[in-house]
């Protein structure tokens, strides 16, 4: 029977506990969301973040709680994960934690209403009934296509997520080619015998194909006859994963590439680089991953974020990066890489002890609890690695943008780094922000001369010439108001408020569900209680682009655990990125669609809130 750390909770943030059977001498390692401090006998050993090493006698009661005392236990994804013992041999084993749990509260069911005008995620621009039904239970037969591709593809995503098929059926489907149509507008006549699409590209023409897949399934092959007149509001329509703190498989990546598709979601932002691991099997500093791709005991990483003793995570090939993209491809999606610089660099400063000034005092610790989590301008090997990277990573992706991070530089970072103020006071620098700029805006050029758009988090515009420049896309992720700050002063933007779109915030304050609640709680209709563009500034249309979910994984453990976090929240987050303005979702409309939409998401094999 393995040993058994028994909690209990009290004020809100102090655990008391004890571990009965718990060898003398033995180390308890263990990880939380945030650096954790010892609040009775014995010492702490090691920190890195939330990953603590105590050494005590855990047969009597011990007691810890956060360093800041701001933070709380807010659900048991704040409790303490991934842990266990190292013997005075060296041997580990595992612990397992005991903490009473509350009852979960029960979700109200809001059912789905039978007047809904169209059953169909996200809602078209215009839908004109005409009062018939279409029988296409066995899918649709195509003579000739111009965008055979496109028609093709959606057929294989059907197939692939067991839905009813596309092609192969009676209904005769008629694709047509329209140039005066915009790129990914569409329009669909369905009659009572057979449907054409309409379309001026291959995007226009998916589309089409997807809103028959989806109505399919949503009218269990009887389609409502009538016209549909689509396209979308926003061009960037994107879903962030985060795969540093946690190793998805990549059948997930590609499992999630269907999901995005099935709600015409066009741009996956992929990040792989932060301060627990590079991912990337980058060939010019093949180090990287190499070392930081797995955590656990022994590792250069210890086991953060739940990791244990491991090892556990991995990295993803080249070659799985490459077919990652066909299917984005496919799917009309890019795929925009996420390269870290400056901070969160702790996996990257550990690897290479170069990119950080060995006389820098600073101890800045980061968000997370990180010393020292941030690249050093001022030595020559951070801009070699920068440069390196960079237009590795741009080759690889046909895309041809990059995310270059720029986001939550510890305040304290190169304060106390003579190299740092040296450079500084060389280059006319005054603070910390305009050495951030001055990296940030080098790195964004150095990305241009690679033939890629540079594009960062909403911190990139910090410094004393504007920011970051050279025209990057800016990701306001705190809330707006920075997003319409970089809109004004003429930066593109998208849009990711925390507070609407982090889907790794909890839908509910319930105990029971893990997750972040930096920015509150986050249930369906608050994903669709927002407005990307003010309405009293519609000048900024022109420069806020659009519109992306985020999935951050600091508190996941396995691949099926981010599934309900998505869904059915990624309703909202494509309704707001294709929906048109003028007739916008509300919380009763997407609730009632995440009823219908329940059954296809346990057909696609895609578990959900409820």
């Amino acid at each position: 029977m393995p040993p058994i750390w028994h909690l209990s909770l009290s004020e809100n943030r102090i655990l008391t506990g004890h571990i009965p059977n718990a060898p003398q001498g033995a180390t308890l390692c263990f990880s939380m969301m945030a650096p954790v401090a010892l609040k009775s006998a014995g010492s702490i050993l090691r920190r890195v973040g939330g990953y603590t090493e105590l050494l005590a006698d855990f047969t009597k009661d011990f007691t810890i709680t956060f360093q800041d005392e701001s933070f709380e236990i807010f659900n048991i994804g704040w409790l303490p994960q991934g842990a266990y013992l190292r013997l005075k041999d060296g041997t580990c084993i595992d612990v397992e934690v005991d903490f009473p749990l509350p009852k979960p509260r029960q979700t109200p069911h809001v059912s789905a209403a039978k007047n809904i005008d169209l059953r169909l995620v996200p809602q078209p621009t215009h839908w004109q009934p005409s009062g018939g039904i279409l029988e296409a239970p066995s899918g649709f037969s195509i003579s000739e296509s111009p965008f055979a591709g496109a028609l093709n593809a959606a057929s294989q995503l059907a197939t692939r997520n067991a839905l009813f098929p596309l092609m192969g059926g009676p209904v005769p489907l008629e694709v047509l080619s329209d140039s005066s149509l915009e790129l990914e507008a569409y329009m669909l006549d369905i009659s009572a015998n057979s449907a054409t699409i309409t379309a001026a590209s291959t995007a226009g023409a998916f589309y089409a194909a997807v809103t028959l897949i989806n109505l399919q399934a949503t009218y269990n092959g009887q389609i409502p006859t009538g016209t549909i007149t689509d396209s979308p509001r926003f061009e960037w329509r994107g879903q962030q994963l985060d795969c540093a703190r946690h190793f998805y498989q990549p059948e997930t990546l590609l499992k999630l590439l269907d999901l995005m598709a099935l709600f015409k979601l066009n741009r996956f932002h992929w990040h792989f680089s932060d301060d627990e691991a590079f991912r990337l099997e980058v060939e010019s500093f093949p180090e990287i991953w190499q070392k930081t791709a797995v955590r656990g005991e022994g590792c250069l990483i210890p086991g953060v974020f739940g990791g244990g003793q491991g090892p556990t995570g991995g990295s993803y090939s080249l070659d799985f990066a490459r077919a990652l993209v066909s299917r984005a491809s496919d799917l009309q999606i890019e795929v925009l890489p996420e390269v870290e610089i400056p901070a969160h660099a702790y996996a990257l400063n550990q690897v290479f002890p170069a990119l950080m000034d060995a006389g820098d005092n600073s101890l800045a610790p980061s968000v997370q609890g990180y010393i020292d989590n941030t690249m050093n301008p001022a030595q020559p090997f951070t801009w070699a690695l920068t440069e390196a990277l960079i237009r590795e990573v741009t080759d690889i992706f046909p895309f041809k943008h990059i995310h270059l991070g720029c986001d939550e530089r510890p305040l304290a970072a190169w304060l106390k780094s003579p190299k740092a103020q040296a450079f500084m006071l060389e280059h006319g620098l005054k603070a910390a922000d305009d050495l951030q700029e001055w990296i940030i805006a080098k790195a964004a050029r150095f990305a241009q001369s690679c033939g890629a758009q540079p594009c960062a988090w909403e911190e990139a515009i910090k410094g004393q010439d504007g920011g970051i420049g050279n025209g990057a896309i800016l990701f306001s992720w705190t809330g707006q108001g920075p997003g319409l700050e970089a809109a004004r002063n003429g930066y593109k933007v998208v849009m990711t408020p925390a507070q609407h779109l982090y889907f790794d915030h909890t839908h509910s304050t319930d105990f029971t569900e893990s997750g972040a609640r930096w920015a509150g709680f986050l249930p369906l209709e608050k994903t669709v209680a927002w407005h990307p563009v003010p309405p009293d500034e519609p000048e900024l249309e022109a420069n806020i682009i659009g519109v992306e979910g985020a999935f951050w994984s600091e508190f996941t453990h396995a691949d099926a655990e981010m599934e309900p976090k998505l869904a059915p929240r990624i309703l909202g987050l494509t309704e707001m990125a294709w929906r048109d303005k003028s007739n916008p979702a509300n919380a009763l409309s997407i609730q009632r669609m995440a009823r219908v939409y329940e059954p296809i998401f346990a057909r696609i094999g895609w578990a959900t809130f409820t």
